[in-house]
């Protein structure tokens, strides 16, 4: 699979070293996501907690509702920085 994917981005111009970074982006992303999916406390956050770090609990309101929507979400931002970095014109 990743030599396909390789092969895939030397076909549209992307020079290898760019192309297998990027593949190993993609990758340790979803494999960190997993972990960290399989590490989330089953209990509640205590109010402690919230009241120590005020940012992470507004955060905690406010991030998508779904552990998918998550999941693209962070995807999403990290295709885009490839696509910028391997095919925008030098500037």
């Amino acid at each position: 699979m990743a030599n396909e994917g390789l092969r895939a981005m030397q076909a549209i111009g992307v020079p290898l070293p760019a192309a297998a970074y990027a593949g190993d982006t993609l990758m340790s992303y979803v494999t960190g996501f997993v972990l960290q999916e399989q590490a989330m406390p089953t209990q509640p956050v205590d109010g402690r907690a919230i009241a120590e770090f005020p940012f992470l609990a507004k955060w905690m309101a406010m991030k998508p509702a779904t552990k998918e929507d998550a999941f693209a979400a962070g995807l999403d931002l990290i295709i885009a920085g490839i696509r910028m970095r391997l095919f925008s014109a030098p500037g």
